[in-house]
């Protein structure tokens, strides 16, 4: 067994775990933005109810 032997999948499992962790950040960033634009549009439709009340 020679170096390459060993050092192949290590270096091909920390690749897969670094596409796995970029994933993961952007599952997170787009939940974020969900978040966001959700809470905006609820602001909105609780504004604009309460001007309908007025």
């Amino acid at each position: 067994m020679n170096d390459t032997d060993i050092h192949s999948p290590i270096s091909k499992g920390s690749k897969r775990k670094d596409e796995e962790e970029y994933i993961l950040y952007e599952s997170l960033a787009s939940m974020v933005r969900l978040t966001k634009l959700t809470t905006i549009g609820m602001r909105y439709t609780l504004l604009i109810e309460t001007i309908r009340e007025l």
